[in-house]
């Protein structure tokens, strides 16, 4: 499957913390996930190797990607 951890998404918002700062997935993908992946042809899940996960989260690309991360690694230490 291609799913991104919530370590992952908490190491790539670690990672690139002062480029994203509150800016949205819509910058991410432009600006740091694309560049990262085109030039292998994969998807960043496949790119930081896909994982089994519990839960499959859809989410609106406009919300701050550090309060997705935050939102994400709560539901998952209540889980």
């Amino acid at each position: 499957g291609r799913a991104v951890s919530v370590e992952s998404l908490m190491e790539l918002l670690h990672e690139f913390s002062d480029l994203i700062q509150d800016r949205t997935a819509y910058f991410l993908n432009s600006n740091i996930t694309t560049p990262l992946t085109s030039p292998h042809q994969l998807s960043y899940a496949e790119v930081v190797g896909p994982r089994l996960v519990v839960f499959f989260v859809s989410h609106f690309w406009g919300t701050a990607f550090r309060h997705f991360v935050a939102t994400i690694t709560k539901h998952a230490q209540t889980c």
